[in-house]
């Protein structure tokens, strides 16, 4: 293997020019398919560089542009973002109770500790606990493939590049590999058997892991409960900062299986 890539998905909502603009730095939108918020890139046709949402008004009507554009009505518009919301599989009241803990003076750190033990976990034992998109790469002609994060949901695309990088394209599935293993199995991970030759080959897909079962919850509480009681000293180098043996042992069970 090369290397590896997990990242947000992309958040893609649409919208058409409400009324052509010549050399303006807002634009009125109509038929939005979604939420639009500052920050989101634009694109479309006519739309020159690189240009964003510098403002969006109450209403959702009225979107600033970052940069003077020129666009014809009824113009389709892209606004696309990474999904960079947190790790939403356990509750601040679920995470409090677990720790008895009554006061909010510390709900913010508490919500921070989650992020920190569930991106732990996400990438120790290669268990997505959010939506995700991953990028895999493996290199010289390696037969078989583990796919290394759990689940898996669908494959987005399979290119590869051929000896001294010469020549490059896209593998179909059936013909040009056979996948073996259990879409959104939690407990293996993805196998795929390439039957044509390759220098490097990539392999995009999707691993949605917004459904965490009551053992990762449990694991994951079990690590918050470490930093929340030495919440002082936990980055200190004299305190171990690797995860309690309850978080290892419940986590146990869904380390893939890589051939």
């Amino acid at each position: 293997m090369i290397d590896y890539k997990i990242s947000d998905v992309l958040i893609i909502n649409t919208a058409n020019v409400d009324g052509e603009i010549t050399d303006a730095s807002s634009v009125d939108i109509a038929n939005n398919s979604g939420t639009i918020l500052e920050g989101d890139v634009i694109t479309g046709t006519g739309i020159v560089g690189s240009v964003t949402v510098a403002s969006i008004s109450e209403d959702a009507v009225t979107v600033g542009l970052s940069t003077i554009q020129t666009l014809a009505d009824d113009t389709l518009l892209s606004f696309t973002r990474a999904d960079a919301t947190g790790y939403d599989y356990l509750t601040l009241s679920e995470i409090k109770s677990y720790l008895k803990v009554d006061n909010s003076s510390d709900d913010d750190l508490l919500i921070t500790m989650l992020n920190a033990a569930a991106s732990y976990i996400e990438r120790q034992f290669k268990q997505t606990l959010k939506n995700r998109d991953i990028t895999i790469q493996y290199d010289a002609n390696e037969k078989y493939i583990d796919l290394l994060f759990c689940p898996m949901t669908s494959i987005t695309n399979v290119t590869y590049t051929s000896a001294n990088s010469n020549a490059s394209g896209t593998f179909t599935e059936s013909t040009d590999y056979w996948t073996y293993g259990l879409t959104d199995s939690r407990t293996r991970s993805l196998v795929f058997d390439i039957n044509k030759s390759y220098q490097t080959v990539t392999i995009y897909y999707n691993s949605d892991g917004r459904v965490v079962p009551f053992e990762m919850k449990l694991a994951t509480l079990a690590y918050i409960k470490v930093m929340y009681d030495n919440n002082r000293s936990f980055f200190d180098k004299d305190v171990p900062t690797a995860p309690p043996t309850e978080t290892i042992q419940l986590m146990s069970p869904y380390k893939p299986i890589v051939i």
